[in-house]
């Protein structure tokens, strides 16, 4: 099989790592609402990728997160449940939309019995401590509000941040990055914990006498669940063309940072936009069908 990498630039000849099980990781839905068909064409192209690998001849571990703990999910449920406890709100409303997310994905003819499902807030103990060791090694420091990586750190450390895609003040720009901008000492360093706002769910955490009750970061919960899932290196991580920066670059990043090789995935296969109009698909724009939209 041959696959192109968005690594490397290359259609590439496919060789699993340990030469017969696949370690596959996909990006999977932020679930504060129905996802749109142009998330689910990305997951329908990880699943025809395992399909492809399976009639290869290959044994293939599928892991999806489900990231049910970030801004959004928040926002929604606070509005949905206002009577609620912060938490109890979030994991009402997120439940939920795993349900219908699943609903979905069996409904388009994805396996998700071939899929291992991995909830963000299932994995906030191993989050805070891989956070930790992050601070101990000097690629974190902590801020008024939160937790951040340094980019900088990691740049001194001989490691490459920018392995995805070169680096200009075009495509890492502000507006792809604002959901970071706190109290960071740099405008390319993301906040790998946030600390709790009015309101929010919360768990508890400290750094050295700091406390940072509080939550994870969007890019870390990823970090965290694929390295528990496949261990690092794995064969491919899938996802759109949008999560290349900053999540992937930053997923890179933090899980690189405290081990001798700069490799996270062999494999980068990222699938581009639907397209409505000539225009991507996105619910910021109010551009996007759900599938019940197209039945």
């Amino acid at each position: 099989m041959r696959i192109y990498n968005s690594l490397t630039k290359k259609i590439e000849d496919f060789k699993a790592l340990d030469g017969k099980t696949v370690r596959m990781y996909s990006c999977g839905p932020t679930v504060y609402d129905n996802i749109h068909i142009g998330n689910l064409f990305s997951f329908i192209a990880a699943d025809s990728l395992r399909r492809a690998l399976e009639a290869d001849g290959l044994d293939v571990k599928h892991a999806m997160n489900l990231t049910d703990i970030d801004d959004k999910t928040i926002k929604a449920a606070l509005e949905k449940y206002p009577d609620d406890q912060p938490l109890k709100a979030l994991q009402r409303l997120t439940d939920e939309y795993i349900e219908i997310f699943k609903r979905d994905m069996a409904e388009i003819g994805n396996d998700i019995d071939k899929l291992e499902f991995i909830r963000a807030t299932d994995c906030i103990e191993e989050m805070k401590q891989f956070i930790t060791k992050l601070h101990s090694g000097g690629f974190a420091y902590t801020a008024d509000d939160g937790v951040y990586f340094s980019i900088e750190k990691y740049r001194k450390s001989g490691k490459k941040y920018g392995q995805l895609l070169e680096l200009t003040e075009q495509n890492t720009s502000g507006g792809r990055i604002s959901n970071d901008e706190y109290d960071k000492d740099s405008a390319h360093d993301f906040a790998l914990w946030k600390k709790q706002k009015d309101g929010e769910p919360a768990w508890e955490f400290e750094i050295e006498g700091h406390d940072l009750t509080g939550r994870p970061g969007w890019h870390i919960e990823c970090s965290v669940m694929s390295a528990g899932e496949l261990d690092l290196p794995f064969d491919i991580h899938t996802g759109g063309v949008d999560l290349i920066f900053p999540h992937h670059e930053n997923e890179i990043a933090q899980s690189t940072a405290m081990t001798e090789s700069p490799v996270y995935a062999q494999v980068f296969a990222h699938n581009e936009h639907l397209l409505v109009d000539s225009h991507k698909m996105c619910k910021s724009l109010m551009i996007f069908y759900s599938l019940s939209d197209i039945k």
